[in-house]
């Protein structure tokens, strides 16, 4: 058994940073920097923010590996942090990696491999919801037809087994749009930003979010999280009730991960405080999003996805910002 379950998918990183260019064909570059790997994918980095937010320490990651040596750096860098791994073995397919340049001024090449992470199925994630009895579960969509085809399975799974759900999109796509659709009133929680809110709910650019959240009071889940990067955030919830919170100020070094850590932070202030999604006083939901903000800031403030996420990371930036936050946040009542 364990506390949490975070299913998606597992990368391998392999990052060059501050390259004076790229390499025309035939020609060597040499860099001034160590070039880096990290181990990435939505269930690796969530479930390491987890372990390093230090509540929820008993971990499980589901996703996908091939049968090489980039498994084998994954499921070490898991064990490290005492995250139980529950791999789906691809024969067909390599894990999967992305190769990141970042030529000095200029942003980030992505060079990526999905490999196994596409073949990703449901029963398997079934079968390991069953076998290890989470109290929570962090799901991403769009990289696995297979699960996004089946998700409400999952879902209804998770539901008969009183595990609560966070869903979140890894890619936009049509399979993940029609997956999330599908399953608005099942899912307990799901986070979007505000481009995959629009695409979802065909929201028009012309049409600002406050407007646009009105009408789906009907539809949302228990609660429906909308990051807007550094203009905070907003929040609804299935009784009508929207926060609009503002952001943490500081200055970002890499946002990779932001998204990941925002969604740990939340399932670990549900554990820290006891909280119950059907049962969330207003002030229970600011701090709630005080605290996801917090993570989620502390993930941009060094290189790599999980680098600077930790326990004393987040309690010193919501020690230094949260009276400002808090005061800031406005709650309005849709119904």
């Amino acid at each position: 058994m364990v506390k949490a379950v975070n299913v998606g998918t597992f990368t391998v990183d392999i990052i060059a940073y501050d390259l004076p260019k790229i390499a025309p064909p035939g020609e060597i570059v040499y860099v001034e920097r160590p070039i880096d790997m990290y181990i990435g994918g939505h269930a690796s980095n969530v479930s390491i923010d987890m372990v390093k937010l230090d509540v929820i320490r008993d971990v499980a990651a589901i996703g996908a590996l091939g049968e090489d040596i980039f498994a084998r750096i994954i499921l070490n860098e898991l064990k490290r942090y005492g995250i139980k791994v529950e791999p789906q073995i691809v024969k067909n397919a390599g894990t999967a990696r992305n190769v990141i340049l970042v030529v000095k001024g200029e942003d980030r090449r992505f060079h990526i491999y999905e490999g196994a992470n596409p073949y990703l199925n449901h029963k398997h994630v079934m079968n390991s919801l069953i076998n290890l009895k989470p109290k929570y579960m962090y799901l991403a969509l769009g990289v696995s037809r297979d699960i996004d085809k089946n998700v409400k399975k999952v879902i209804r799974e998770a539901k008969r087994l009183g595990v609560l759900t966070l869903v979140d999109i890894a890619y936009v796509n049509e399979t993940a749009i029609k997956a999330l659709r599908g399953i608005i009133n099942d899912a307990d929680i799901i986070h979007l930003n505000e481009y995959e809110l629009r695409t979802l709910f065909n929201i028009p650019r012309s049409l600002d979010l406050l407007t646009a959240l009105k009408e789906l009071v009907s539809i949302s889940p228990r609660l429906l999280t909308i990051t807007l990067g550094s203009r905070g955030l907003m929040a609804l919830t299935k009784e009508g009730k929207l926060v609009i919170q503002p952001s943490f100020n500081i200055t970002p070094k890499d946002p990779t991960g932001a998204g990941d850590a925002f969604c740990a932070g939340m399932l670990t202030f549900m554990e820290l405080r006891g909280l119950k999604i059907m049962d969330l006083s207003n002030d229970d939901l600011k701090e709630l999003l005080l605290f996801a903000q917090a993570s989620g800031a502390s993930a941009t403030l060094a290189a790599g996805a999980t680098t600077a996420v930790s326990k004393d990371v987040v309690e010193e930036l919501i020690e230094d910002q949260r009276k400002r936050i808090i005061s800031s946040s406005k709650l309005i009542n849709l119904k």
